[in-house]
């Protein structure tokens, strides 16, 4: 975060609508709100959605209706997509629709965001992946003229978007991470960089902890003076952080790849992680480790499983899912090296059976946000899935194995890390899907069951117990500098990254490998994958 003067803007206006935004969500007025919500809602169905309806059937140039039109019909393209019975030309003709009435919006309302948000979103739920990146690139633009247009007047501040899933996705850490050091590497323009914690956001910020942790690099803007000035400038200063990023000379229109690309950058200048913990939260997590058992010289893994639940929200995405007791094999691999195993998550997840040296944290009575940063930044390394507490321990330096991983387009881990990709096999052959077909596009970049399974015929093979396993035994050995690998052993994994770098793992990094190491024996066991197929 750079030094910048204050905003400069003129005194707001009071804005009832914000106000009752925050009231909304006090809770000295819960119940009021709860009727004021049903007024609203019986008033948004009745007579918005009618005016909308009567604007589309009458041609009516308003885009907001056109926009809630556009809406619902790509919400019904995305449900056939993900349906058991799913119905290709009823997809087929309801992308054509939606296209044609993008297109009749564009004519009396060009470069209107949302839409250029839509056209995106068709593309990457088709598969369309290459028009999906060219119009990323297209929203950058559009965001960076914006901000452009207001650097004089606002002193150079940026305003990181999405916020609301900034602090209700842990995930979002590894953007943060990448934007943040990019400044630090001069691969962006410096700038003062704000999050909006807005008062009636703060119930469902997923770990404050984290959030305090970056305060180092980012205001974390609670005031609600400097809210209120702030707020109005979120349309023109914001930056998606998730989105594209400028990297010197570059402009990379995929978030992950970005994030792989800085960190190359920063691993190449042989600099320390962003993140450190503090001495405080270090002495209490050893003492409630040394209370569980854990002797002072004792080391740990921490394991991440996603099982599809995360609290009271059902998460969907069942290809990033994997089965804990696929584990158990790797967890008795670390007991008997001496270590212990620590399961985090939350207490949605399926209970642990009882095992020596292993405290199942997630359903403990003694979780918390501050206890979360610790165990993922304490451990001696990180078991991972695809999902989001792998990215604290990688802000803090920590070694990753990640198991278990879809899709590869996502995967942001850096040299020291490995990973287990899960495999694919096409259902109407049987045949196993190589590795070229999988890193590549579109299959890289597959964000839904549905896609795999529907448009693409595609069935998800999980890793087994042994492949876990192996992996972890690989992960400590390399730690203690044991090094297992054979000639042949280095000379498939150079064969496996040169094949990421040809064939574009990483969406906007043509000839750019990707950065960590895919399991040893894995791969051994697999070679017949990385044969080319024409």
């Amino acid at each position: 975060m750079t030094d910048a003067p204050k905003l400069v803007t003129k005194p707001p206006r009071w804005n009832p609508i914000e106000y009752a935004r925050i009231l909304l969500h006090d809770r000295r007025v819960h119940y009021f709100f709860i009727s004021y919500q049903a007024v609203v809602g019986f008033i948004r169905n009745t007579v918005w959605i009618g005016m909308y309806r009567a604007a589309v059937s009458l041609s009516i140039p308003w885009p907001a209706a056109y926009l809630w039109d556009i809406g619902k019909m790509v919400e019904k393209l995305s449900v056939n997509i993900e349906s058991d019975n799913y119905e290709e030309p009823f997809g087929a003709k309801l992308h054509a629709a939606v296209v044609s009435k993008l297109d009749l919006l564009e004519r009396f309302a060009p470069n209107l965001k949302q839409a250029i948000e839509f056209r995106g979103r068709i593309a990457l739920l088709s598969g369309r992946i290459a028009e999906y990146l060219a119009i990323q690139i297209q929203l950058f633009e559009l965001q960076e003229n914006r901000a452009r247009l207001r650097d004089n007047e606002n002193q150079n501040i940026r305003i990181l978007e999405p916020y609301f899933h900034i602090l209700i996705g842990i995930g979002s850490t590894v953007h943060l991470d990448a934007y943040v050091k990019a400044g630090i590497l001069g691969l962006r323009p410096p700038s003062r960089t704000v999050i909006l914690h807005e008062p009636w956001l703060r119930r469902y910020a997923v770990n404050p902890c984290m959030l305090d942790y970056w305060r180092k690099y980012i205001d974390i803007v609670e005031d609600p003076a400097e809210l209120r000035n702030l707020r109005p400038l979120r349309t023109s200063l914001g930056f998606n952080v998730a989105g594209p990023m400028q990297c010197g000379n570059k402009t990379i229109p995929w978030g992950h790849s970005a994030a792989v690309y800085v960190q190359e950058q920063w691993d190449r200048k042989v600099r320390p992680p962003l993140l450190n913990l503090t001495n405080e939260h270090h002495m209490r997590g050893m003492q409630v480790l040394k209370s569980l058992g854990l002797h002072e010289k004792a080391w740990f893994a921490v394991l991440h499983v996603r099982e599809g639940k995360f609290g009271e929200r059902r998460m969907v995405e069942p290809y990033r899912d994997a089965y804990p007791t696929t584990y158990f094999e790797a967890i008795t691999a670390i007991t008997n090296r001496g270590g212990w195993v620590i399961r985090i998550g939350d207490a949605s997840m399926t209970p642990l059976p009882m095992m020596d040296n292993v405290w199942d944290y997630a359903t403990s009575n003694l979780k918390c946000d501050w206890m979360d940063v610790f165990l993922c930044a304490a451990a001696r390394f990180m078991i991972g899935t695809s999902s989001g507490p792998a990215t604290i321990s990688r802000a803090f330096g920590v070694p990753i194995a990640m198991t278990n991983y879809l899709p590869s387009a996502a995967l942001y881990l850096a040299m020291r890390d490995l990973f287990l990709p899960k495999l694919l096999r096409e259902k109407a052959s049987g045949n196993m899907v190589s590795f070229k077909q999988q890193m590549s596009l579109p299959l890289s970049a597959c964000i839904s069951d549905g896609m795999y399974k529907n448009l693409y015929g595609i069935e998800i093979i999980s890793n087994t117990p042994q492949e876990i396993r192996e992996l972890v035994e690989q992960m400590m050995d390399t730690l203690v500098g044991k090094i297992g690998s054979t000639a042949e052993d280095a000379s498939l994994q150079k064969r496996f990254k040169l094949m990421t770098a040809e064939c574009e793992t990483l969406p906007g990094l043509p000839g750019f490998e990707l950065q960590c190491n895919i399991g040893r024996q894995f791969l051994n066991r697999n070679r017949y994958l990385l044969e080319t197929v024409d």
